[in-house]
């Protein structure tokens, strides 16, 4: 893997390339939920609507800090990297993955 999006690609289109994925990881997910309300409406069961209208925005907000742990933290340790910090920055990926994966677990 070579540095060259980071090193050579102008800055808007660097951003674009590595936003992307996130932002269409969230839109699938909102299409999902919706599509999920949909079907769990067509039951007529209105507990069964109230408990995923009540579970769609937490679990959103479950990926929302996910990714700013992944994304936000994997941005600071490819700082520390550079700068030539690399135990502070094996430290804080351990930290980052731990945090991911206890947002996801719950």
């Amino acid at each position: 893997m070579t540095d060259e999006l980071f090193a050579r690609t102008p800055i808007p289109k660097a951003y674009m390339t590595l936003a992307l994925p996130v932002v269409m990881s969230m839109v699938i997910q909102l299409v999902y939920s919706m599509v999920d309300t949909f079907f769990i409406a067509l039951t007529g069961d209105t507990a069964l609507i109230a408990g995923v209208s009540v579970c769609t925005p937490l679990f959103t907000l479950m990926l929302a800090f996910g990714d700013l742990f992944g994304l936000g933290g994997s941005s600071v340790i490819a700082r520390l990297f550079g700068a030539g910090c690399k135990d502070d920055g094996k430290r804080l990926s351990i930290f980052c993955l731990a945090m991911s994966q206890q947002t996801v677990d719950k």
